[in-house]
């Protein structure tokens, strides 16, 4: 689901992004009622515009306060897991910083983390492999948020070998403090999945 609504926002398009609320936000109703909600939506929007407001303006304001509201969300979470189970591993996957219209920004949770974990998924996005790795890519991008937290950089299960080469090779030269690597994989694991994880270990 977060891949699917951070692609949306990607395409930052009115049309990209009326078409993706009916499954993004309304999957189980009615398609008139999709409509309906999408097309006010819309109207809203061009009020907006009608008015001269500045659209970056209003929705850079509600940015920050969802940053803001998302950030003191992990802190209470990071409050009452210390209250249950002191010194649990935490962390969370992020989406490219980048993309500023999701409302995340990872410097404002940081401190109330043991490790991010970025979502290096070059090819849902129409990047090459080596923007996981080159100086303004996912992982730059996040180090600069993050300081000296771990990062565990995450990875797609269905690359090339060439792809998985490439991006291998990149994170070792250019941030060998990363010794972890995690994957997503779409529906279950399997024990075929598992060993071709193992067998790039060497790469």
């Amino acid at each position: 689901m977060s891949r699917f609504i951070s692609s949306a926002y990607f395409s930052r398009g009115l049309n990209s992004l009326s078409a993706n609320l009916f499954e993004i936000f309304l999957p189980f109703c009615g398609f008139e009622f999709q409509q309906f909600v999408v097309t006010r939506f819309l109207r809203i929007l061009l009020s907006f515009v009608e008015k001269g407001d500045d659209l970056l303006l209003i929705f850079g304001k509600q940015g920050e306060w969802r940053t803001t509201k998302l950030g003191e969300y992990v802190r209470d979470v990071r409050s009452d897991l210390d209250g249950i189970t002191p010194g649990l591993f935490f962390g969370a996957y992020i989406l490219p910083p980048e993309f500023v219209e999701c409302g995340q920004d990872v410097a404002k949770f940081m401190p109330y983390m043991d490790f991010i974990a970025p979502m290096a998924y070059f090819d849902d996005w129409d990047f090459p492999p080596s923007w996981v790795y080159d100086d303004t890519g996912i992982l730059s991008q996040t180090r600069q948020k993050t300081g000296g937290a771990e990062i565990i950089a995450t990875l797609d299960t269905d690359w090339t070998d060439a792809q998985y080469h490439n991006v291998h090779q990149g994170i070792r030269a250019n941030f060998p403090e990363i010794s972890n690597l995690g994957f997503f994989v779409y529906g279950k694991w399997t024990d075929n999945e598992m060993k071709k994880i193992n067998n790039r270990a060497s790469w």
